[in-house]
């Protein structure tokens, strides 16, 4: 079954999504909106919004960007995606840097998932510039 139009919807730049869909209340983006999203009802299946941060915690340290989606002030799913280099842009890094061209990744991932892709690419830490909307 398709899903219904939203009404009400809204599009927060960088941040996510909002509308009603068959009269509930979904929202679709990062951890920091849904949470401004939820308010203080934010919470988990298992009922806590504490358990949100350890999940986005673990999901960040293993080099992932968030997506959330919470329906009527519960979360219901957070999507942890990381990016995957292309074996030709490591070598195009090395070969830039074979150059001495300093190569700097600018990104809008948060720091970890950044710092993971960029060491991935031979990029060193102080080259990269990770949240940027």
């Amino acid at each position: 079954k398709a899903l219904s139009r939203p009404a009400g919807f809204a599009s927060h730049a960088g941040k996510g999504v909002e509308g009603t869909v068959e009269g509930r209340r979904v929202g679709v983006g990062s951890v920091q909106f849904i949470q401004q999203f939820c308010g203080e009802a934010c919470s988990t299946p298992q009922g806590s919004a504490a358990n949100l941060e350890q999940i986005a915690s673990r999901l960040h340290g293993e080099g992932c960007m968030l997506s959330a989606i919470a329906v009527d002030g519960k979360l219901v799913c957070v999507l942890g995606l990381k990016d995957s280099l292309r074996k030709d842009s490591i070598e195009a890094v090395r070969l830039l840097q074979d150059m001495d061209i300093r190569v700097c990744m600018v990104t809008g991932d948060n720091e970890s998932a950044a710092h993971a892709v960029a060491a991935e690419a031979g990029i060193g830490p102080e080259d990269v510039y990770a949240q940027v909307l």
